[in-house]
């Protein structure tokens, strides 16, 4: 009974390894997508412009800094704790606490906050774009390989074929039936056919590292991609006229979206530009306090009894007594100055802009200008994608055009080549015909592939520009 079930999760954990291996178009796609270098670095965009966002919305609040310093002073100085001049060397030290809160700018505040947010969104859309055309990229990859191992296939049953007919030769060569030039030619086809194959599996393996590379796997993992069978183009090129393609690529294209998010945002420039003619209002405050190791702090007074020797006129001893009041004091300790020197105070500033070089006026032209560049380019991204969409919708009717010729010139080429071969078994044709007309049978085959994956690939091309989701089921 252990022994059955150590089987069972061994089996279990062999087909689960394999199907981790396994991987489908919308698997790559997703990989692509989440993993690639490329949308890694797509996403660090993102998240610059998610920073200056919040970086213009904290405009808004008030500022707080502390500062502090310390100072040893030589010779003649004013000591900050007593803003008296001391010639003695002394150590002080002095601390801040200012705040500031931009009241009114022209706008600009509200204005760069709208700005940021809208560029943000511009690089999303630049960030969605990407991973589209990544999808895109995955799937021509995708379809490369899944190309070279149709072909493939082809070339190893066309080597059997081959193989077969030269055992036949080889019979009829020892029976004397056929020289012995025949059997060379069909081992030079022999040849040609491993050719093929070993063609088409290095095809394979280059479009695999391709496929590896985009989704930043190591280049020497194990993966194996799902073969559907039978894949046929969903789309029918022929139903679909360009305004309603072009209609859909305009809502699903991020390319352009995120142009005219640019536009609205080098608009807002403009405004941003012309709010520093206006008179800008903030509002401050500070606090600070200061110490020095010749501050003093007063204990109080009292009254101290003086007396002075003094004669009369005749040289008789008369003391002379008075008072005096005398300030009692302290050496200062630092928590005690802190406290007594404290200091604060607030206050609102206004600044009227009447002449700055220019500056102001160069800023305001500049942004114009940045408006005017973004808006042709919006057009003629907007330009490209009309001749993006027809250029596609072309290739892919040529695509089915050809495919549909291709399958009708396969069938006739099969037909020839099974009444050579009939012929050839009869012995009513020879090698030379017979090598010919599988020639052209392999020609054919190989044409209709090509044909087949090209308006596969035409066709996956018209489905991303209308925003359909890239799969292969």
């Amino acid at each position: 009974m252990n022994r059955l079930i150590l089987f069972c999760i061994l089996i279990l954990t062999v087909s689960t390894l394999s199907a981790q291996d396994l991987w489908t178009l919308e698997e790559s796609i997703y990989r692509a997508r989440t993993g690639s270098i490329d949308a890694l670095q797509s996403s660090l965009s993102k998240d610059f412009a998610a920073i200056n966002l919040e970086s213009a919305q904290h405009q808004r609040y008030p500022n707080l800094n502390f500062n502090t310093n310390v100072n040893w002073n030589f010779g003649r100085s004013i000591d900050p704790t007593t803003n008296e001049f001391n010639t003695e060397t002394f150590f002080s030290n002095n601390l801040s606490l200012g705040s500031g809160v931009a009241l009114y700018r022209g706008g600009q505040i509200r204005n760069n906050i709208k700005q940021a947010d809208i560029l943000m969104k511009a690089a999303e859309l630049d960030h969605e774009q990407l991973i589209n055309d990544l999808a895109l990229t995955v799937a021509n990859t995708y379809l490369s390989a899944l190309f070279a191992l149709e072909n493939e296939k082809i070339a190893k049953n066309q080597l059997a074929l081959s193989q077969q007919q030269l055992a036949q030769i080889q019979k009829l060569v020892r029976a004397g039936s056929l020289p012995a030039n025949e059997e060379l030619q069909i081992e030079a086809q022999i040849a040609r056919d491993q050719q093929s194959i070993i063609a088409s599996s290095n095809s394979y393996e280059l479009s695999i590292l391709q496929l590896k590379q985009l989704l930043n796997l190591d280049p020497t993992d194990d993966i194996t991609i799902e073969n559907p069978s039978d894949v046929e183009p969903s789309t029918d090129p022929f139903i679909l006229t360009f305004q309603e393609v072009y209609a859909a690529a305009l809502q699903h294209r991020q390319d352009v979206l995120a142009d005219e998010r640019r536009l609205e945002g080098s608009a807002l420039g403009v405004d941003i530009a012309k709010g520093a003619l206006m008179p800008s209002l903030d509002a401050f405050g500070n606090l600070g306090t200061n110490f020095s190791n010749r501050g003093i702090s007063v204990l109080g007074s009292e009254i101290v009894e003086l007396g002075l020797d003094s004669r009369l006129p005749d040289g008789t001893p008369f003391p002379l007594l008075f008072s005096q009041e005398r300030t009692l004091v302290e050496d200062a300790n630092y928590p005690t100055q802190l406290s007594d020197n404290l200091s604060y105070g607030f206050g609102v500033q206004l600044s009227v802009p009447i002449y700055n070089n220019y500056q102001v006026k160069h800023s305001i032209q500049r942004a114009e200008l940045d408006y005017q560049n973004n808006k042709l380019a919006t057009q003629r991204t907007k330009e490209n994608l009309k001749i993006q969409v027809q250029t596609a919708l072309a290739d892919s009717r040529s695509a089915k055009l050809q495919y549909e010729a291709s399958q009708v010139a396969l069938n006739a080429q099969q037909a020839a080549f099974e009444n050579t071969e009939k012929k050839y078994n009869l012995g009513a044709a020879n090698t030379f015909e017979f090598t010919n007309a599988k020639n052209q049978l392999d020609a054919a085959q190989l044409n209709t592939l090509i044909a087949k994956y090209d308006y596969l690939f035409k066709t996956v091309v018209l489905d991303f520009f209308m925003g359909k989701q890239i799969t292969l089921k």
